[in-house]
């Protein structure tokens, strides 16, 4: 098992672990939760044996972070809404909240 700090590990078990509906941990381990996100992600691909374990690899040891709502939904059953909201820069959002950003433009 990968080594983590306490409040990490907490951190995981509240937010992204996968539990049974009476609260029972399906996922056991990070690893788990990996194997589960990689599997889900494969899962759409033409090959998914062929890309499971490179989305595996992706994520283990915490090389690739996928957004919460990815780690906790992925594999789940469960519908997870996913949105583009959050994911700007610093310099998109003043220019958002100025006025000055008029979103993506064609060239």
């Amino acid at each position: 098992m990968t080594a983590v700090a306490a409040i990490s590990q907490q951190i995981w078990d509240m937010k992204y672990r996968l539990k049974g509906p009476s609260g029972e941990p399906v996922d056991k381990t990070i690893e788990d939760t990996w194997r589960r996100v990689a599997r889900a992600l494969a899962s759409v691909e033409a090959e998914p044996a062929r890309w499971e374990p490179r989305f595996y690899r992706a994520l283990e040891d915490f090389r690739f972070l996928p957004a919460g709502r990815i780690l906790s939904g992925a594999g789940s059953g469960r519908r997870v809404r996913a949105t583009s909201r959050g994911c700007s820069s610093p310099s998109t959002r003043r220019a958002a909240t100025s006025g000055g950003y008029h979103g993506p433009r064609r060239p």
